[in-house]
């Protein structure tokens, strides 16, 4: 054996690799030898997507009928192997369900005054529509820093959602460590109120739908330490969230950087005022609102430019609603009614994007609206000029042609941008624009030397030209990294013919 393999830094490094790619050789390497048979454990238990092979440990454990039968108590002495194994365990999934035959459930060992049972966990993930409540404990832990929570959104039984909530106490007093916690779901009233008093969160998901309580968005806007803030209130009205702070020091949203809110306009106007000028650098903006309206998006643009004009990095928006149908002249010869879209709805104007100018730092734009922003090729060309150091830019992929009305036909980008994103933005790595592209030559001719663009992938609406090849190398002469060329149907031949001459 070479020595380096006896050197314990070298050979974790080693079987790190081999965790990801080849977990049956770190089986093997733990039988080697005793020098090797420790650091090969550690990782082979160091991560655990179900409880099932820590309950075999157990002396009296075994599988009959799909259940865990548990035929007798054990002493201290008897778990020593358990807690051998137990100990190297970090990250646990209790994604898979487990049942425990009901005649061996009192003879269970486990209890919140018996533990910790994992004492090093630092990562839990816990399905509640899944989850045995008996082996609840298992993911109580002093060193627990992440808990990722899902329960579901079906109604359940009261007592359910007593052992969770005492579940949750437990982590808020014993757990003094945890810094991330993640609930999506239906959660009760006991359950916000608990979720409010953990003032020592550096990061909060809540997907709670309607079981969101504005006075827990209350409680979370004064969260301390909170760097990232994930939350879905479409329900809540911006009065509602708009009460007197309870504690003395007021200041609101003091350390947040990265926000993803769904709701409607008004209440991210609200939470927009609520945060610290010049923290935020990442922020993911739903809106909730039953129609479309560019005053809307006026008020959040400004308080976004008044806020993080100089930080943010990545601003990502999103729009989703229904366009009701409506009646269109019967045309001559027709046999039934033509519908058409709501002529009241209307996409984003780029007079309103333009508000956007001022944000000096960003790096990834994403654009996502069910009636998508039409832009020309001098819209394009503002944009870049804006954002230069762009690293994604993404416009969604609804083609811009025969749909639009008759006075926006002149208004429709062309290959033309392609040639200005070339030139333009060096930095861009990714790009999905609404773009159609029927014919070659383009209006630029293209540089004789190669362009230092580092784009890998282009995603685009809409290939109408016979000659796919020529496409692909045209392409290819733009953006010398490019990968790939992607659409709503990259799997028809002109897409694959592309793609192929990317590569020849």
């Amino acid at each position: 054996m070479h020595p380096a393999l006896l050197i314990d830094e070298i050979l974790r490094q080693i079987f790190h690799f081999c965790s990801d790619y080849d977990q049956r050789s770190l089986i093997s390497a733990a039988r080697t030898c005793k020098a090797w048979k420790d650091p090969a454990l550690d990782l082979i238990w160091n991560r655990l997507f179900c409880l099932g092979p820590l309950l075999l440990l157990l002396p009296g454990s075994i599988i009959s009928n799909n259940e865990y039968i548990y035929k007798e108590h054990s002493s201290a002495n008897d778990l020593r192997v358990f807690n051998a194994y137990a100990c190297r365990v970090k990250h646990i999934s209790n994604k898979q369900r487990l049942r425990i035959n009901p005649s061996t459930t009192a003879q269970l060992p486990f209890s919140y005054s018996n533990g910790p049972y994992l004492p090093n966990l630092t990562t839990a993930h816990i399905s509640i529509p899944r989850t045995n409540f008996l082996l609840m404990p298992f993911n109580l832990s002093p060193h627990l820093i992440h808990l990722d929570i899902d329960l579901g959104f079906q109604k359940r039984e009261v007592d359910v959602g007593t052992m969770l909530c005492e579940y949750l106490e437990r982590v808020h007093s014993q757990c003094s460590g945890l810094r991330h916690l993640s609930v999506r779901g239906l959660a009760n009233k006991r359950l916000n109120q608990i979720i409010s008093t953990m003032r020592n969160l550096e990061s909060l998901s809540l997907r709670l739908g309607h079981s969101l309580l504005s006075e827990t968005l209350l409680a979370v806007k004064t969260f301390p330490y909170l760097s990232e803030l994930e939350i879905h209130a479409g329900h809540i009205e911006p009065d509602d969230s708009n009460e007197p702070c309870q504690y003395e020091d007021c200041r609101t949203f003091p350390l947040l950087r990265k926000l993803h809110i769904r709701a409607q306009s008004s209440l991210i106007e609200t939470m927009m005022q609520h945060i610290q000028g010049n923290t935020v650098c990442h922020l993911h903006l739903e809106l909730d609102d039953p129609t479309s309206s560019d005053s809307s998006w006026n008020s959040i643009f400004n308080m976004i430019c008044l806020k993080a004009s100089n930080t943010i990095q990545h601003l990502a928006l999103e729009h989703h609603y229904e366009i009701a149908e409506s009646p269109m002249p019967i045309p001559s010869g027709a046999t039934q009614n033509v519908q058409g879209t709501d002529p009241g709805a209307t996409s984003m104007h780029f007079e309103t994007l333009q508000i956007l100018c001022k944000l000096q730092a960003l790096r990834h734009f994403s654009l996502d609206l069910t009636l998508p922003t039409i832009m020309s090729d001098d819209d394009i060309h503002k944009v870049i000029s804006w954002w230069p150091d762009l690293e994604h830019f993404e416009l969604g992929l609804v083609p811009q042609t025969s749909e639009v009305e008759a006075d926006t036909i002149d208004k429709q980008m062309t290959t033309a941008s392609l040639v200005l994103f070339a030139l333009k933005c060096p930095e861009l790595k990714r790009l999905i624009i609404p773009l159609t592209i029927d014919n070659l030559p383009v209006p630029y001719p293209l540089p004789q030397i190669i362009l230092p663009s580092q784009l890998r992938n282009l995603t685009i609406a809409k290939i109408n030209t016979p000659n796919p090849i020529d496409l692909g190398q045209y392409l290819r002469r733009l953006f010398s990294q490019l990968d790939c060329v992607e659409g709503p149907c990259d799997d028809v031949q002109p897409w694959i013919d592309i793609n192929h001459a990317l590569h020849m």
